[in-house]
């Protein structure tokens, strides 16, 4: 008996050496660019890092609605962001609920996903040679929608007039930028306010393009579990509220409209003005008559508190699977903390 158990022994440790290179298995901490760009569910954890930077509670400024920061709500957590923006916190130099960082990585991850996710060395399917290539033309259009999400995120926080009366955008990152790179501040230089928008259209519609209408059926890659992906929907959306920005008189040079007062403004060029609303208007008609925007379909209120209920009306949405939006507003007589209460002005 022992000499069987020493034999077993034996083969195993010769086993154990055969199979070393072969077993070699890193750690995540030692996992590095050529595995990530190998294996098919680490290049798409990359990308996966852009969606997941997209807030998916209305109540996302520390736990709170945008509201709070106005005349519309107050908070009952006096250390919040937007409770400090709401007591004057923002200056030159500190902007409470910024997302310039934020969104810099997130455009950081998508561009790294452009340049490397997309080559010959990374299968998402083995077997079908096809469906591998359907599957990157749909990745490279989700990449293209998020790459047009973020940038159109800092548009609407830093984008607008300077002291000049110029309308002016933010710096694009049309590809993947080096610690090295960053650091050339006077590199990056911020475009009109029109050259941000055209990038960002130009994103979208190349996301139009390559994007599936609608995720449904049974289909591992296109069906109802990849449902929260983007869409061509979803990328038509973005794009018309973009078009509609770039024409409000606030994103003008002054040339063309000057600000006067809150929410007053003065039309100086009503040729460029009107010129540049019946162009965004004919853009935005064309998306009105893409598949799906035929027929207006309410949302209810069930439709919005049953996460397995599908609205034709959703362009884009995304789920939580928790309590925690009831939890923080709600009143304590329903065990919430009611920690945005709505003044007369809501």
């Amino acid at each position: 008996m022992k000499h069987i158990l020493g034999s077993c022994v034996l083969a195993g440790l010769f086993l154990f050496c055969a199979c070393d290179d072969t077993l070699d298995t890193k750690v995540t901490w030692q996992i590095g660019d050529s595995d990530t760009w190998r294996v098919p569910e680490l290049a798409q954890g990359v990308l996966y890092k852009a969606y997941n930077g997209i807030a998916n509670r209305p109540d996302c400024f520390d736990n709170n609605f945008l509201d709070c920061a106005t005349d519309n709500a107050v908070t009952n957590l006096r250390s919040s962001s937007v409770y400090k923006l709401n007591m004057g916190g923002m200056t030159a130099f500190n902007n409470p609920i910024g997302n310039w960082s934020n969104a810099y990585n997130m455009l950081n991850y998508v561009n790294s996903f452009l340049e490397n996710g997309l080559t010959d060395q990374v299968q998402y399917n083995r077997t079908d040679p096809e469906v591998d290539k359907q599957i990157k033309l749909r990745l490279e259009g989700e990449s293209y929608f998020l790459r047009a999400w973020w940038h159109f995120e800092l548009l609407k926080m830093y984008g607008g007039k300077a002291k000049n009366g110029k309308a002016l955008g933010i710096p694009l990152a049309d590809h993947f930028i080096s610690q090295d790179e960053a650091a050339q501040n006077g590199e990056f230089l911020r475009p009109t306010y029109q050259a941000t928008v055209d990038f960002i259209v130009n994103d979208l519609d190349n996301a139009i393009e390559l994007l599936p209408n609608v995720y449904q059926g049974d289909d591992l890659e296109f069906g109802n579990t990849q449902i929260g992906r983007a869409t061509k929907a979803a990328a038509a959306v973005l794009k018309s509220r973009a078009l509609l920005y770039s024409a409000s008189p606030a994103m003008q040079d002054d040339d063309v409209t000057k600000i006067t007062g809150m929410g007053q403004f003065e039309i100086l060029n009503p040729t460029v003005y009107q010129a540049k609303w019946e162009a965004v208007a004919k853009e935005i008609n064309k998306i009105l008559g893409m598949e799906g925007f035929g027929t207006y379909v309410p949302v209810t209120a069930s439709s919005i508190a049953d996460v397995q209920t599908e609205s034709s009306d959703y362009a884009f949405r995304r789920y939580f699977n928790n309590n925690l939006l009831e939890g923080y507003h709600f009143p304590p007589f329903y065990y919430g903390s009611a920690r945005a209460t709505p003044s007369h002005n809501l």
